[in-house]
């Protein structure tokens, strides 16, 4: 508890000097004081432990889905694969990371950045005078499907496509003009080489179209979708994909665009208390978030420090708001019980008041009878007396 008291109070007393117009109420601001006094005993020590256990238990507890609009955010600078890969780690920061879509058009497949226009054409002159013999490789190439050793990349291209390309095509067709069961198991023994093939010419060979963005986002885990060209057709999918992720109960939202068309869609998610993340280079959307990151920042992976910052603000305030709902839970539990034995007191007090005046009235009840039979009596007497005097006379 002097753990958990520390790093409670620690950051409850940084923010209220931090921002004093944004001060907890004063019944929360109370328990943080306690949890600094308790903090006191527990030492220097204990801070680092209670923060990773609060951590930790937030990050469990949370599911976060990351949202991709590659129409919108290319990766730049990087290649795809590692983009993605940083994307994912920065996202797994706030919690436990469910789903990581991204939605494009044909055109963002096929698209080619500067940067890699850039590197394809420093590569071919590279070729070119590795072949004339102008430069010569430090380290021969190396075949990444069989281990073959060439002098220079040129070689090691024609190797390739002579070699593994053709052994490859005879497989597939092969394949195809098999059937059923007997195809199913063909194809079965084929997924090692296959794998193989596939990870050796994405390092040799140049993808006939863009530069293999598709392949690249599926190979770091990112489920991606391409749409019509058709205007805002990845907008509207990328919304509808997050109203049902929010249906079946996710906590945080990570969307990485800069359109302000998913401005109510974040409105709405706020609104349903879920926490949100924004990744990109413009504050069109900052105002719906939670943090945000520089598109740029998270690509290269320099914004990992500053999203386990915050989510260790949010673990802390998370907890802060439990320990103050436990409170008030306690304290209005409190009141019933206490109201409870009241009405309790009160009906016991009633009830032996009227035990009290029941057993007076009994009592009492025998001297009211003998009296009234006496005054009966005598009435009776003094009228007979009455009558036999008027009698005599």
């Amino acid at each position: 508890m002097g753990c958990r008291g520390f790093v409670l109070g620690k950051a409850l007393i940084s923010k209220l000097f931090s921002d004093p117009c944004s001060a907890p109420p004063f019944s929360l601001r109370v328990c943080g004081f306690r949890a600094v006094a308790a903090a006191r005993e527990a030492g220097a020590t204990a801070e680092t432990a209670a923060a990773a256990a609060v951590s930790e238990e937030g990050r469990r507890i949370r599911k976060v889905g990351v949202f991709w609009d590659l129409d919108n955010k290319p990766p730049k600078q990087v290649p795809p694969f590692v983009a993605a890969l940083h994307l994912r780690n920065v996202a797994g920061k706030f919690g436990e990371v469910v789903d990581v879509v991204a939605y494009a058009n044909r055109h963002a497949f096929s698209f080619l950045p500067q940067w890699v226009k850039e590197q394809r054409k420093d590569r071919k002159l590279l070729d070119k005078l590795e072949t004339a013999g102008v430069v010569k490789p430090r380290e021969p190439y190396i075949c990444g499907y069989c281990g073959c050793k060439c002098r220079t990349n040129e070689k090691l291209k024609k190797h390739f496509r002579d070699l593994h390309e053709r052994e490859r095509t005879k497989r597939m067709n092969r394949m195809d003009s098999m059937k059923g069961k007997r195809r199913l198991k063909y194809k079965a023994s084929l997924a090692e080489k296959e794998e193989r093939y596939r990870n050796a010419s994405k390092e040799i060979l140049v993808p006939k179209v863009g530069y293999g963005l598709a392949s690249e986002l599926r190979r770091a885990g990112v489920y991606v979708r391409r749409v019509e060209d058709k205007p805002q057709a990845a907008d509207e999918a990328l919304k509808s994909h997050m109203a049902r992720s929010i249906k079946e109960g996710l906590h945080c939202i990570c969307l990485v665009s800069d359109d302000s068309d998913f401005s109510n869609a974040l409105r709405v998610a706020q609104q349903k208390q879920l926490r949100t993340v924004v990744v990109g280079d413009t504050t069109t959307l900052s105002q719906f978030a939670d943090i945000k990151f520089s598109w740029e920042d998270v690509a290269s992976g320099k914004a990992l420090a500053r999203a386990t910052e915050a989510h260790w603000l949010w673990s802390t305030e998370d907890a802060l708001h439990k320990e103050y709902m436990e409170d008030c839970l306690e304290r209005r539990e409190g009141e019933i019980a206490q109201s409870y034995l009241r009405s309790e007191a009160s009906l016991f007090s009633e009830d032996e008041e009227d035990d009290c005046l029941w057993e007076e009235d009994r009592q009492q009840a025998p001297l009211q009878k003998a009296v009234s039979v006496d005054y009966w009596w005598m009435s009776d007497d003094d009228e007979d007396q009455d009558d036999a005097c008027s009698t005599d006379n």
